[in-house]
């Protein structure tokens, strides 16, 4: 069922397309839900949104960038380090803005690129600072929070400049060390049509290569739309890749090679798959020691395959360039999401929902109105415990377009993030693509402890306590109510503010970290609706 407020339309003419049409939902202001963030285009320019839970447009959004010729690019992250998200897009040039939607000092950057450009973020130099990650032709750009382009960078990837393609990189740690990679794969392909010198390269955070890397392709085999994966593990962290080989003159059936690498660049497995065009990125979730793979092509394949025991699934839908699947738990079970990008005589698409025995859910598929822009996100958006799923879709009506933005939610779902294996393009709002990655500018983790209704709001002695540096609170909230959790100082001075959100009755602990803090005597201050708690704790470094 549509979430109160949706489906939303916007202005005549706009677009979602490619990146900027892949929703982030994150909680961009620290209020009691989250915001749904994304680009809209029309040739020249581009329209940023931030829009709340309940349907509303964010004071000062919609945000208008003039003059951009190539579609936009999204991502979200505290680049600034003021404790709310900042929406990072990548059009013509680089901008961040502030949550409110004021630009941030040092942008916009100028980094001119003749194809679809991408924006990623991620702690490379592990400083505490994000770093943007983008690309300009066939170079390979690193900029600091203030719109500097970092020593050692940009890296030029082979091939002349204008005939080089690059996907989204994955970005994580592959080795051991406490920086992170940059995990980019290129294609240099001729005005022919024909695509050689394709490759997989490994940075390391100043831009060197890492040990092994790069990787040539096989003859013939390119990338197009497709990034790779991280599967990150304590020292074996491995990076799967799909490629593609054409068929001329029609390009109507390729050869997708789905290979594993392992972080020192040897090859672990290939696997082949046929289809009528390219296979997407690939979306993983690991349940049950089973490591699951998704991915699919246009018009009509979705791939399901099962790493340990080597079987593959191919069912009815797709997952092309920015429609890869979304992978999450639903009332107990798996689900990937597959979507068809045609419209029937009531200009409705289908985004199908299959376990991973290839059995649709009994209520799929959802049916909106327009074709699919994008992959689906999903989150817990207005904290009410259950999983919305956001996406884009365009229709077209009399020869003008026009964007809708649909929120379903599923009641009595139970939203897990634990249990959103990959629950949005990319992965996350850093665009990472490696598997299990949590942005650590996150909104605190809440720990549901018990569904069970309790008599009364209660706020628990926090534990341990004495605590150096990080301790839980443990609280029970006995109705639907809005909590606020603050942390003062012995002078009243507020020095946290932890949660501020609506709470289902039921049991919860959320940690407390006070890296900052001075040892001494702190108050808990919990309100509930117009009730108060309070518990004094102490902090001996």
């Amino acid at each position: 069922m549509y979430l109160k407020g949706f489906p939303l339309e916007f202005e005549n003419h706009y677009r979602a397309i490619y990146h900027g049409a892949s929703t982030v939902v994150s909680n961009f202001d620290r209020s009691g839900s989250m915001e749904i963030f994304f680009a809209l285009h029309k040739p020249d320019n581009t329209k940023l949104y931030l829009v709340h839970s309940d349907g509303s447009i964010a004071e000062n959004w919609p945000v208008n960038i003039f003059n951009t010729r190539v579609p936009p690019a999204v991502a979200a992250g505290d680049i600034d380090n003021d404790g709310f998200l900042d929406a990072v897009v990548r059009a013509e040039s680089l901008y961040v803005f502030s949550h409110d939607g004021i630009i941030l000092p040092g942008f916009p950057v100028n980094i001119y690129h003749e194809h679809l450009p991408f924006v990623a973020i991620y702690d490379l130099d592990a400083d505490g600072s994000l770093e943007i990650i983008t690309v300009g032709n066939n170079r390979l750009y690193v900029l600091n929070s203030i719109g500097i382009v970092k020593s050692g960078w940009p890296v030029t990837l082979p091939g002349n400049w204008n005939e080089v393609f690059v996907p989204p990189p994955a970005l994580g740690n592959i080795d051991s060390d406490p920086e992170a990679e940059i995990v980019a794969v290129s294609a240099y392909c001729f005005g022919s049509g024909v695509c050689d010198s394709s490759y997989i390269h490994i940075f390391n955070h100043n831009g060197s290569y890492a040990p092994g890397w790069p990787v040539k392709m096989d003859s013939g085999y390119t990338f197009y739309s497709q990034s790779p994966t991280i599967l990150p593990g304590n020292s074996n962290s491995i990076v799967l890749v799909n490629s593609a080989l054409y068929f001329p003159p029609n390009f109507d059936s390729t050869r997708t090679k789905t290979s594993v690498y392992k972080g020192n660049g040897s090859l672990v497995s290939e696997v082949f798959t046929t289809s009528f065009g390219e296979c997407s990125s690939i979306p993983v979730s690991v349940k049950n020691a089973d490591t699951l793979l998704a991915f699919g092509s246009e018009p009509l394949s979705l791939f399901i395959s099962n790493r340990t025991n080597n079987t593959m699934l191919s069912l009815i839908g797709n997952g092309y360039y920015y429609n890869s699947p979304a992978v999450l738990e639903l009332y107990s079970k798996t689900y990937f999401t597959s979507y068809l990008r045609t419209i029937d005589l009531s200009l409705r698409c289908s985004v199908y929902f299959y376990d991973e025995k290839g059995q649709q859910a009994e209520w799929s598929p959802l049916r909106p109105i327009g074709i699919p822009a994008a992959s689906l996100s999903v989150a817990d958006l207005n904290y009410d415990g259950q999983t919305e799923a956001v996406m884009l879709t365009n229709l077209t009506s009399n020869n003008t377009p026009k964007s809708i933005l649909h929120v379903w939610t599923f009641p009595e779902s139970h939203y897990n993030i634990g249990k959103a294996y990959w629950p949005m393009y990319g992965h996350d709002r850093f665009r990472t693509f490696q598997y299990s990655f949590v942005p650590p500018d996150e909104p605190v983790n809440i720990i549901p402890l018990s569904s069970s209704v309790p008599e009364k709001n209660s706020l628990h002695q926090n534990f341990p306590n004495p605590f150096n540096t990080t301790t839980n609170i443990t609280f029970e909230i006995a109705e639907i109510s809005d909590v606020h959790i603050e942390v003062y100082d012995n002078s009243g001075k507020r020095m946290s503010s932890i949660v501020n959100r609506k709470f289902q009755p039921g049991v919860y602990r959320i940690p407390l970290i006070a890296d900052g803090f001075s040892s001494g005597v702190y108050f808990i201050r919990m309100k509930v609706g117009e009730e108060i708690l309070g518990k004094k704790i102490m902090m001996i470094k």
